[in-house]
C-alpha cells in the first residue's frame, strides 16, 4: 500500500489550567516571525504537493464532518475567527499534523484507532493549538533563513520522509532540503503549550478531556506490542508513563463530563474501515462481529456491512441489510447508500427520486449533493446537472470534484471551451497549475467569438502563468 507517513506532533498531549502560569506564551501573535501572507503561501505550496500525491481522500461526507468537528474546536480556541482547512489522507498509520496557513491533516488510521469522538477531538485540539500559537512558523524562523520555496520543500521533505517512491515527493523534496536538520518535532515547551491550550479548547467545545490520556495510553501499549511502524511517531516523540500520568492528573482536575459519539463519527469510521479492508475482508469482519454481538454500535457495524456488500456487488444482501438498518436509525448517509444501490442496479430514476427526497429534508448534505449531480450525469440530464452545480458550487468552497463534474457535463453537451475551462479549475485546485494553464490555453483555441468567455479565459491565463512562474522548479518537474 502506498503510504504518505507524516511525522508530526501527536506524542504528548494535555495540560491543566491551574498550571497555566508556569508555561510560557511561546506563540505570542506579536512575535517577530513569518507574517500571515508568508504562512499562507508556504501552506499552499505544501498543499499543492499533497493534493497531487493521490493520497488525499475525496469523500464529501468525510470532509464535511472533519470541517464541522474542526471548527467546533477552533471556535473555542484562542483565535476563533481564523480559517482552517481540515483534510484526511488514506494512510493506516496513526498520525495527524499541522501545517502553516491553518491546514490540518488527519490519517485515516488515526480515525480508526480513536474509540470515541472525544479521542479524535483531543488530537485536533492539540494540532489547532500549534497553529494558533504559531509554533511551526516560529521554529522554522528560529532555525532557518531559507526563502519560502525552499522552506516549503524542506517541510515537504520531512512530511514525505517515509513516502513510497511511487509518489515521488520524498526524493524531490529531500534534494531541495539536503543537509537540513529541521524536523516537525516541536520543542518540549511548544508541546506543553499545545497540551494546555488544546485541553481547554476541547473541554470548552463540549468534549471529554479524559479521552486524551486514555487514547495515548492505549497507543503506547499498542506500540509496545506491535513493531509494524503504525505508531512510528511515538518513537520520535516518546510518550512515557510520567507524561501520561501528568496528563491524567490535569484532565481529572476538570469537571467530569460524559460525552456520547455523534452518529456521523460512528458511521464514517466504518466507511473508512471498508475502504482499507476491501469489500471481501470487510464482509467477513462485519458478518462475524454481528453474529457474535461484538460491536460498540450495531447500526454503525450494519452500515459498514451494507456498504461492503454493495461494493462486492451482492445487491440482494445489501438491500436486506439496509432494510434492517433503516429500522434502527434514519440518517442522510443511509439515503446515499440506498441511492447508490439503485444506481448500481441501473435504476437511475429511483436513485434520483431518493436523492431529491433526501435533499428536500437535508439540502446542505454534501454527499447527497454530489451524489445527485453524479446521478444526473449518468442519466444524461446534463443541463440539470449544470444547474445543480451552479447552485452548490460556492456552498462547499468550490472543491476540485465540483469542477470535474462540471467539465463532464460540458463535454456531454459538446461545449469544449467550457469543458477545458472547468478542467483548468479542477487541476488548479488539485495542485497542478501547469496542467490548469494548458487547459486554459486549449479553451482559448476553441472559444470562438464569445467576447466574455475570451476575456475570462485570458484573465485566468495571466493568473496561472504567474503561479507557474513562481512555483519551485521541483514542483514543476513533478507536474
Amino acid at each position: 500500500m502506498r503510504r504518505l507517513t507524516l511525522c508530526a506532533t501527536l506524542a504528548c498531549l494535555l495540560l491543566h489550567a491551574s498550571h497555566a502560569d508556569q508555561l510560557p506564551e511561546l506563540g505570542d501573535p506579536s512575535a517577530n516571525t513569518l507574517n500571515s501572507q508568508q504562512e499562507h503561501e508556504l501552506g499552499e505550496s505544501i498543499m499543492r504537493q499533497l493534493r497531487s500525491s493521490g493520497d488525499m481522500i475525496d469523500d464529501p461526507d468525510l470532509s464535511d464532518y472533519l470541517h464541522h468537528l474542526g471548527y467546533r474546536l477552533a471556535s473555542n480556541s484562542p483565535e476563533p475567527g481564523r480559517s482552517y482547512d481540515f483534510f484526511a489522507l488514506k494512510d493506516r498509520t496513526v498520525n495527524a499534523f499541522a501545517l502553516p496557513g491553518g491546514h490540518v491533516g488527519i490519517h485515516t488510521g488515526l480515525i480508526l484507532a480513536a474509540q470515541s469522538e472525544s479521542e479524535l477531538a483531543s488530537v485536533l485540539g492539540h494540532e489547532i493549538s500549534h497553529i494558533t500559537q504559531k509554533h511551526m512558523a516560529r521554529r522554522f524562523e528560529a532555525e532557518s533563513r531559507m526563502n519560502l520555496p525552499l522552506l516549503a520543500a524542506t517541510i515537504l521533505a520531512i512530511v514525505a520522509a517515509h513516502s513510497n517512491s511511487q509518489v515521488g515527493l520524498a526524493a524531490a523534496a529531500t534534494t531541495q532540503a539536503a543537509g537540513s536538520q529541521l524536523s516537525l518535532n516541536y520543542s518540549r515547551e511548544h508541546e506543553r503549550e499545545a497540551d494546555r491550550i488544546g485541553i481547554q479548547t476541547m473541554y470548552q467545545a463540549g468534549f471529554d478531556p479524559r479521552a486524551m490520556p486514555r487514547f495515548f495510553e492505549k497507543l503506547q501499549k499498542s506500540t509496545q506490542l506491535l513493531d509494524n511502524g503504525a505508531f512510528a511517531y511515538l518513537r520520535t516523540h516518546p510518550l512515557n508513563q510520567e507524561r501520561i500520568a501528568d496528563s491524567q492528573g490535569r484532565a481529572e482536575a476538570l469537571p467530569y463530563r460524559q460525552v456520547g459519539d455523534s452518529i456521523e463519527f460512528l458511521l464514517l469510521r466504518e466507511r473508512l474501515r471498508t475502504l482499507h479492508e476491501g469489500p471481501q475482508k470487510a464482509i467477513e469482519y462485519y458478518s462475524g462481529m454481528l453474529q457474535q454481538g461484538k460491536f460498540s454500535s450495531e447500526p454503525a457495524y450494519r452500515y459498514g456491512f451494507t456498504l461492503a456488500l454493495l461494493q462486492a456487488k451482492e445487491y440482494v444482501r445489501a438491500e436486506q441489510e439496509l432494510a434492517r438498518l433503516r429500522k434502527q436509525i434514519q440518517h442522510p448517509y443511509l439515503e446515499e447508500l440506498a441511492a447508490q444501490l439503485a444506481l448500481a442496479q441501473g435504476q437511475t430514476d429511483k436513485a434520483l427520486s431518493i436523492y431529491q427526497a433526501a435533499l428536500n429534508l437535508t439540502p446542505d448534505q454534501a454527499g447527497l449533493v454530489y451524489g445527485q449531480i453524479d446521478a444526473l450525469l449518468q442519466a444524461h440530464r446534463n443541463r440539470q446537472a449544470l444547474a445543480a452545480i451552479a447552485e452548490h458550487k460556492g456552498q462547499f468552497g468550490a472543491p476540485p470534484r465540483m469542477f470535474k463534474l462540471e467539465a463532464q457535463a460540458y463535454a456531454a453537451l459538446g461545449s469544449p471551451a467550457r469543458e477545458h475551462q472547468a478542467l483548468a479549475e479542477y487541476y488548479s485546485r488539485d495542485g497542478n497549475p501547469r496542467e490548469a494553464l494548458t487547459q486554459i490555453q486549449l479553451a482559448l483555441k476553441v472559444a470562438g467569438s464569445d467576447f466574455y468567455l475570451q476575456s475570462a479565459l485570458e484573465a485566468r491565463q495571466r493568473e496561472l502563468r504567474a503561479i507557474v512562474a513562481n512555483a519551485p522548479k521541483q514542483q514543476q518537474q513533478q507536474q
